[in-house]
């Protein structure tokens, strides 16, 4: 009973989950400005917050402290880091280890 109400849960919490739109095959380029799509469901929250998480240091990026999820998308430049695989993260305002929706991971280059 315990595994189907697991189950359950995570069925339903799938159903109610932000969704961030992966960046182009070949990635994006330091300096770059680009824009991010997302995708809602009624549960989403109001607000997140947009990190640049890179695999190499496993370092975050706060891109955009607070970005209004209604709107679907936003548009910033890409920070000077490192080349390196990277993915976005949208994430609590308040708890930035509470991840909302994590893109695939990419490529940014110099």
């Amino acid at each position: 009973m315990k595994l189907i109400l697991s189950s359950l849960f995570l069925v339903l919490s799938a159903a109610n989950a932000l969704i961030l739109d992966n960046p182009p095959a070949a990635g994006w380029a330091s300096g770059e400005t680009v824009t991010e799509h997302w995708q809602t469901r009624p549960a989403d929250p109001a607000h997140f917050t947009l990190t640049l998480e890179s695999y190499a240091s496993r370092g975050n990026h706060a891109l955009i402290a607070i970005v209004e999820t209604a709107p679907g998308s936003v548009t910033f430049t890409v920070p000077d880091v490192s080349a390196g695989d990277y993915v976005l993260n949208a994430v609590n305002m308040t708890d930035d280890n509470d991840i909302y929706a994590q893109t695939a991971p990419f490529a940014i280059s110099q």
